[in-house]
């Protein structure tokens, strides 16, 4: 597997296993958590830089999807390439070529070296191109990736304002009746 494909692979998984947790009991309780612990600035702050890391992946991937339609349509030129040079680098079609034209199949020798020079490095690029995710790939990634950072912020809704007070203060008296 390439690095492309692996970052890719890796980053799915990575939004699924996110996903699962969010969905988790142990998600839903990290605000009572935090309060108990008087730790909610610390879990909005968290759950803050989560977010802006979620939604930078998902604009991350959006930006790829040109790219990526482009290098499919270099990789399909490629291809067309490759199957040309498959032909020809056998040596077969050129050396017929050559005794239509009169010349001995060592004519075409030179041709059919620099055909097989070329067709190994088109190859790799064709792997390479080939392991790449597919815009449509990304599009379902980057809408995972953009739910989650929602989900996010509907858990930084249930986080209580460790600055809102929690109780009603009482009345001070002078030591008289109330009016």
């Amino acid at each position: 597997m390439s690095d492309s494909a692996s970052v890719f692979t890796d980053l799915n998984h990575f939004s699924t296993r996110l996903g699962t947790l969010l969905s988790s009991d142990a998600a839903r309780q990290a605000p009572k958590i935090a309060s108990q612990l008087r730790a909610e600035k610390q879990l909005r702050a968290a759950i803050e830089s989560l977010i802006t890391i979620l939604e930078g992946l998902a604009q991350a991937t959006t930006n790829l999807k040109e790219p990526l339609e482009k290098a499919a349509e270099v990789a399909a030129g490629c291809e067309a390439i490759a199957d040309s040079l498959d032909a020809f680098g056998d040596s077969k079609s050129l050396g017929q070529v050559a005794k239509l034209c009169g010349q001995s199949d060592g004519v075409v020798q030179p041709i059919v070296d620099k055909i097989v020079h070329i067709r190994g490095p088109l190859k790799a690029a064709l792997g390479i191109l080939g392991s790449l995710p597919t815009p449509n790939e990304l599009i379902g990634l980057d809408e995972h990736l953009t739910a989650l950072a929602d989900d996010l912020k509907a858990l930084k809704g249930e986080v209580k304002d460790p600055k809102a007070s929690t109780s009603t203060p009482t009345l001070s008296t002078t030591g008289g009746q109330l009016p």
